[in-house]
C-alpha cells in the first residue's frame, strides 16, 4: 500500500473517531478529546497535501 493510501485511511478512521467523540462530548467542541483528535485530523491532511504537491511537482 502507498503511503498516500495509508494516509488517506487514516485520515478516514480520524474522522470517525472525531464525529464519534463530537456525538459523545453533546457537540461540544471545545471538549479536550475533541480538539487533540482534530488536532491530529489537520496535520495529517497538510501532510497529505504535501505529498500530492510533491507528486504534482515532479510528475
Amino acid at each position: 500500500m502507498s503511503q498516500i493510501q495509508e494516509i488517506l485511511e487514516h485520515i478516514h478512521k480520524l474522522q470517525t473517531i472525531l464525529h464519534r467523540l463530537i456525538d459523545e462530548a453533546q457537540g461540544n467542541l471545545q471538549d479536550a478529546n475533541v480538539i487533540s483528535v482534530s488536532r491530529i485530523l489537520n496535520s495529517d491532511i497538510i501532510e497529505y497535501y504535501k505529498m500530492i504537491y510533491v507528486i504534482h511537482k515532479y510528475f
